[in-house]
C-alpha cells in the first residue's frame, strides 16, 4: 500500500523554487523585525534545501 500523502519527484522539484523564495524572504525580513521564529523557519527551509530534500 502506498502513502497517498507522499510527494512525487516532480512535485518535490516544483516546490524547490517557492521553498527557496520562502527561506530567503524569512532570512531577510525577520532580523529587521526581530522575529526569531521566522528566522528559525527560514533556516530550517534552507537546511532542507541544502540537504536535497527538494531534489
Amino acid at each position: 500500500m502506498t502513502d497517498s500523502t507522499a510527494l512525487s519527484c516532480e512535485e518535490l522539484h516544483a516546490l524547490k523554487g517557492p521553498a527557496t523564495l520562502d527561506a530567503v524572504t524569512c532570512l531577510v525580513w525577520s532580523p529587521a523585525h526581530d522575529d526569531p521564529e521566522v528566522t528559525a523557519r527560514g533556516r530550517r527551509t534552507l537546511d532542507r534545501l541544502m540537504a536535497g530534500v527538494f531534489a
